[in-house]
C-alpha cells in the first residue's frame, strides 16, 4: 500500500471534489482518479460514490478513514523520529506544523492563514489533519497536534492556549420529513429539546454550557431528549449529520456553511440570535505555533501566555 494514495483519500475526503483536491495534491484528476481506484482495488472496496450530487464518502470509506488518518499520522511520526536521530550534519528534514481541524476549521479565513504562515514560514511543512468534535478538544493536550483551527468554547490548559477569532451565527438543521420545515423559523428552546448530541466530559464545562444550553435543556421533558455521544468514529462530519437526522433529531449549525451532501435535512433560521466563537488553540511549547497564530491579522502579540 502507497502511503500518497492513503494521503489522496484523506485529501479527497475533506474536499469532497476532485478539482480542488487535485489541486491540492499538485496532480492532475485523471491522476488523482487512478490513485484512488487502485487504493480501492488493493482495499477490495469502494471509498467514494459519484453522482449528479456530487462526491461523497461511502460507508465503507466513512469507517476507513480515521483509520488512513492514523496510518498516514504514524508513518510521518516515524519518519520525523528517524530523522531526529540523525547526527546533526546529517539532518536534512524540514520541520513539520501538524494542524487540526474540526468541521472547516475558522471559516474562509482558514485558507488564507494557511497560506500566510506558509509565506511567512516556507521551510515549515504543514501537516494538515481532519478532527472530530473531541479529538479537536484534546488533540493538543495529547500530542497529537500543535493547532487547532475549530469552532465551540475551548479551555486555557498549561499546555494550550485559546485565541477567539470571531462569533458566528448559528441555525438549525432539521430531518427534511419534519414538520418543523413549514415553518420560517426554529425556536431555540425547540433546539434545545430536541438535539441529539450530548456533550462528553472530556470537552470541559464551557463547551457543555454553550452546546448542550444546559438551562433549557433541564427545563425539557426528558422523555423528548434523544442522546448520543460523539466520538473518534464521528470524525467525519457526514456520519455525524447523518445520524442525527436519521433518528428525527436537531442540530446546530454555522449559518451558510453547506450541509454535507447525500444528508436528507433543512437548513432554517433560528428565532433569535445563537453565535458560536470561531477560534485558534496553540501549543503553547510550540514556536511554530506561536508564529501560526500571528499570521491572523488580528492577533495581539501581548494575549500570549506561555506556559
Amino acid at each position: 500500500m502507497q502511503l500518497h494514495h492513503l494521503k489522496a483519500f484523506l485529501v479527497l475526503a475533506q474536499e469532497l471534489n476532485f478539482r480542488r483536491a487535485a489541486e491540492r495534491l499538485a496532480l492532475t484528476q485523471p491522476g488523482l482518479s487512478d490513485q484512488i481506484r487502485q487504493l480501492e482495488r488493493e482495499l477490495r472496496v469502494a471509498l467514494f460514490r459519484r453522482d449528479r450530487s456530487g462526491t461523497r464518502l461511502s460507508p465503507a470509506g466513512r469507517r476507513l478513514l480515521p483509520m488512513a488518518s492514523d496510518a498516514v499520522g504514524s508513518v510521518e511520526d516515524l519518519i520525523s523520529a528517524a530523522h531526529a536521530m540523525r547526527p546533526s550534519g546529517l539532518q536534512r528534514s524540514s520541520p513539520v506544523l501538524r494542524v487540526g481541524m474540526v468541521v472547516d476549521g475558522i471559516g474562509d479565513g482558514t485558507w488564507p492563514l494557511l497560506q500566510a504562515f506558509h509565506q511567512l514560514r516556507p521551510e515549515v511543512r504543514l501537516d494538515i489533519r481532519s478532527l472530530s468534535f473531541i479529538e479537536g478538544s484534546v488533540a493538543i493536550d495529547r500530542g497529537t497536534v500543535n493547532v487547532v483551527l475549530k469552532m465551540g468554547p475551548s479551555n486555557d490548559t498549561e499546555l494550550q492556549q485559546v485565541i477567539p477569532i470571531r462569533d458566528d451565527q448559528m441555525s438549525a438543521i432539521v430531518p427534511a420529513n419534519s414538520p418543523l420545515t413549514r415553518e420560517e423559523t426554529v425556536e431555540l428552546e425547540v433546539v434545545a429539546r430536541r438535539m441529539t448530541f450530548q456533550t462528553p466530559i472530556e470537552l470541559g464545562d464551557r463547551y457543555s454550557r454553550h452546546w448542550t444550553l444546559r438551562k433549557m435543556r433541564d427545563a425539557a421533558p426528558s422523555r423528548s431528549l434523544s442522546v448520543l455521544r460523539d466520538g473518534p468514529s464521528d470524525s467525519d462530519l457526514y456520519s455525524l449529520v447523518n445520524r442525527f437526522m436519521q433518528i428525527g433529531g436537531v442540530a446546530l449549525w454555522p449559518a451558510g456553511l453547506p450541509v454535507p451532501s447525500g444528508v436528507r435535512c433543512v437548513e432554517l433560521p433560528l428565532d433569535r440570535p445563537f453565535h458560536s466563537p470561531r477560534e485558534i488553540v496553540i501549543n503553547r511549547r510550540s514556536d511554530h505555533a506561536l508564529a501560526f497564530a500571528a499570521c491572523w491579522p488580528d492577533f495581539d502579540p501581548s494575549s500570549y501566555r506561555p506556559e
